[in-house]
């Protein structure tokens, strides 16, 4: 099975990973103050909600053109086509 991402491209999702992640810390730090501005928090969210469906959209758009479209054998494509599925059913419940 082919790499993720080249080298380049994994430092980049990695960078978003961390940004991510410092968005939760941020809603944590929000809500664990004396009294949380429940506004903030929701755009805490909706921001934080938005960077992940961003990285899912790019790694969903990878999975598609590299292991479902790409080269590989007919069964590897419906493997990685079943696999596409499942993900985005999981997703968007």
């Amino acid at each position: 099975m082919p790499d993720l991402h080249p080298p380049a491209e994994r430092r980049a999702l990695r960078h978003r990973i961390h940004r991510i992640a410092g968005q939760v810390e941020g809603i944590r730090r929000l809500l664990d103050g004396d009294d949380p501005d429940c506004g903030r928090v929701l755009q805490a969210i909706t921001a934080c909600r938005g960077a992940l469906n961003g990285l899912m959209a790019e790694l969903l758009a990878h999975h598609l053109e590299d292991h479902v479209l790409g080269r590989g054998t007919p069964a590897a494509r419906r493997r990685s086509a079943g696999e596409l599925l499942a993900a985005m059913r999981s997703y968007l419940r």
